[in-house]
């Protein structure tokens, strides 16, 4: 099982949240209400969808599921979200257990996976979410809310 399989891909779309010449957001980045430092954020609490749905609506507004960076955004996005866990960018579709993030193509740069964790405890854990205790792999299908997160370059 692979991205293209969704008809997905894990190009970098960095391009989508890019300012112009007047250091204003093109498109789509009115759909990304919260701005850290060069980050924007939509945090989706009022519908839970699969890790697929949740991926292609990040893409659809113009960026990709939260590619955590470091443990004061993991802190930050638990507490901002209200939720006791959401999807975030990485996965393993390929079934290898090497869990990559859907942004970059390649391991997401902080993971800090919560105790036992990942398990594949399912047999079908692909998916990745993030809770207050840390990261942990669950089924792609199971219905969460979700972070999308863009660049402003």
């Amino acid at each position: 099982m692979q991205l293209a399989d969704f008809g997905m891909s894990h190009e970098t779309p960095n391009l989508f949240a890019q300012k112009n010449d007047l250091g204003k957001c093109v498109s789509s980045c009115g759909d990304f209400p919260i701005k850290i430092g060069s980050k924007l954020y939509k945090i989706e609490t009022k519908l839970k969808e699969n890790w697929f749905s949740a991926a292609e609506s990040c893409r659809r507004w113009g960026g990709y599921l939260l590619n955590i960076e470091s443990a004061t955004e993991i802190e930050l996005m638990v507490s901002i979200t209200n939720s006791d866990r959401f999807w975030v960018s990485a996965n393993c579709l390929a079934q290898d257990r090497n869990f990559i993030s859907i942004a970059t193509g390649v391991a997401m740069p902080y993971s800090s996976w919560a105790p036992g964790q990942p398990d594949n405890s399912a047999g079908n854990e692909y998916c990745v979410q993030a809770a207050k205790a840390g990261l942990s792999d669950e089924p792609c299908e199971t219905r969460l809310n979700y972070v999308c997160q863009a660049n402003i370059l």
